[in-house]
């Protein structure tokens, strides 16, 4: 318990990682609903989106993952298969984004995410010349090089969430239903732009380090300490428009 003359209550209010109504819960063993799993990772396809590769890495970050990259040739062949799976063979944007850029006055391959490889599925005809982005191409899944700034479809990817994952609310010091909420001061290791709770919750239960998180706004903060291990009177202070969470 925080050491302070105050007790700690609680809330009720219990997320489990992704919204579903007043309560939060995971679809398909880990994922947000809509995404679909492969090995210990979530993807969801913008099929009908057509963005610059720029813009598709901002709608995959605000979705708490990355533009998906292949690191192995079942990965490949698994977002090759959703390709062809989502756009009509018709369509002539059968080309996706893929979160790997090329940039020639180093001569390095770079792609996005934690998860570090060595794999491609290049195009044997692509000797890559000129800087640009990386996509999956429809035929044979091969990669190619393209302009970055053409308006294209993509896949989103995001780590699985632990099971059972669970952020719990506590958001105030004293039994006072006027009570204003607090948050964990002086403790934040990682700050990003999140759009709801459940954002940052996913966000705390993939990082080792995070024991809780603040949410103010759209700011999520993760914390490596819980309240319970703090100086409450000094690092657990009332603030305006912000709640607190411990990832349990």
């Amino acid at each position: 318990m925080p050491r302070g003359p105050a007790l700690m209550l609680i809330s009720v209010l219990v997320l489990v990682c992704i919204a579903s109504g007043s309560s939060l819960d995971m679809h398909d063993k880990g994922c947000p609903q809509n995404w679909v799993r492969h090995h210990q990772s979530c993807y969801t396809m913008y099929a009908h989106s057509l963005y610059d590769w720029d813009q598709a890495r901002l709608v995959c970050q605000q979705q708490g993952g990355h533009l998906a990259v292949p690191n192995s040739p079942g990965e490949n062949d698994f977002m090759w298969r959703m390709l062809n799976d989502a756009i009509e063979r018709s369509n002539p944007n059968r080309i996706i984004w893929l979160g790997c850029t090329y940039m020639s006055d180093n001569g390095r391959v770079e792609c996005i995410g934690e998860e570090k490889s060595e794999y491609n599925n290049l195009n044997p005809g692509n000797h890559l010349t000129q800087p640009g982005c990386f996509v999956l191409k429809y035929r044979l899944g091969v990669w190619d090089l393209y302009n970055c700034t053409g308006g294209r479809p993509f896949i989103c990817e995001r780590t699985r969430c632990r099971t059972p994952t669970r952020c719990q609310a506590v958001p105030r010091m004293d039994s006072s239903p006027h009570a204003q909420p607090r948050c964990l001061l002086g403790h934040a290791f990682k700050e990003t732009v999140m759009t709801s709770p459940v954002q940052c919750c996913l966000a705390c239960s993939v990082d080792p380090k995070c024991r809780s998180f603040n949410l103010s706004g759209r700011m999520c903060q993760l914390n490596n300490i819980t309240a319970s291990e703090v100086d409450a009177d000094k690092y657990f202070m009332p603030l305006v428009d912000c709640a607190y969470y411990e990832y349990i």
